[in-house]
């Protein structure tokens, strides 16, 4: 008896430590949208779970995300969303790898995004769809302070060329900036997508990127960003030389203890580059050549409630209204 109670005492114990570096929190939200443009009324919602561990050494992380996008509809089914990876450490920090589906942003350069309004659509091209949600895996090397350099697989069935390849390097300089590089392959190399990006973090609030988006086809893009104590002020163009996309965003945003308050505007120019697609369903495949909105934040606690206005002159006016609880 008294084995059996020093076992079981081990056992929780032991079961103690691994919960206690174990995490869940997620959120259920409730959005309200109406639209002028096809006088609809419709309700989503969304349940989003997170799980995480981490090891007590840090060299050993798991992490998954999975949610019901819309019970009130068709998708109702809860999944895998975006991510479900586990990541090691070796050689104390100096080379990682990772498999699963993939939730990586070492390489990425983004305009800020929003939940509820369509921004967030300039970035480098090493993010979302390169080197986070996909299934994969990559290996990186970090061999000196400030050296990232990493290896993706995506290996296809199909074995369709350089398309099951991917690159990434960062080089971050001190008191100045970072340089950035990445590379998705396609099954032709000279289709592949490649960027070259600067972002300057010289100035205390202020965050400049400018970079080169090349090989399938050419362009530059830009990315500006200022916070003063509670405003922050966003500005990201991009052009694209072959298809000659002209398409521009900005935000501004004040934050104050319990409510923040945000503006934002886009433009694309005669609706080449398609990044004001509606996708919550009455208007997806719909654009705007211009197009306007305004966030209303009040948080408490846990909790949030958010209105939206929002007007294109492709898609119409529409009003948000957005419940949403954390945990």
């Amino acid at each position: 008896m008294k084995k059996l109670f020093v076992l079981l005492l081990a056992l929780s114990v032991l079961a103690g430590a691994v919960f206690a570096q174990a995490t869940v929190n997620g959120y259920v939200r409730s959005m309200a949208t109406y639209n002028s443009e096809t006088e609809s009324f419709n309700v989503y919602n969304r349940l989003r779970l997170t799980l995480g561990w981490t090891s007590e050494d840090k060299n050993v992380t798991f992490g998954a995300r999975v949610q019901a996008s819309d019970w009130t509809g068709a998708s109702n089914a809860m999944t895998v969303a975006d991510y479900a990876y586990g990541k090691i450490k070796l050689a104390d920090g100096m080379f990682v790898i990772s498999g699963g589906r993939l939730w990586n942003f070492d390489y990425d350069i983004s305009s800020t995004g929003s939940d509820y309004s369509a921004i967030g659509n300039v970035a480098n091209g090493g993010g979302y769809g390169v080197f986070d949600s996909v299934d994969g895996m990559l290996f990186q090397v970090l061999p000196v302070e400030g050296l990232n350099i990493g290896l993706l697989l995506t290996p296809d069935s199909t074995d369709a060329g350089f398309q099951e390849f991917g690159l990434g390097a960062k080089y971050a300089i001190a008191d100045i900036g970072e340089i950035v590089f990445s590379m998705k392959g396609a099954a032709a190399l000279e289709d592949s997508a490649l960027s070259a990006s600067f972002a300057f973090t010289g100035v205390e609030n202020l965050y400049a990127a400018v970079g080169y988006k090349g090989l399938a086809t050419n362009g530059v893009y830009g990315l500006f960003q200022y916070t003063m104590d509670a405003l922050f002020i966003e500005l990201a163009p991009e052009m694209n030389f072959d298809t000659d996309v002209f398409y521009i965003e900005a935000l501004v945003k004040y934050t104050m203890e319990k409510v923040a308050i945000a503006g934002l505007f886009g433009y694309d120019k005669d609706m080449l580059a398609g990044n004001f697609a509606y996708t919550s369903g009455v208007l997806a495949g719909l654009t705007d050549e211009m197009w306007f909105g305004a966030e209303v934040y009040f948080t408490f606690g846990k909790g949030q409630l958010v209105a939206t206005a929002e007007y294109g002159d492709a898609t119409g006016f529409s009003l948000d209204f957005v419940t949403k609880v954390s945990f």
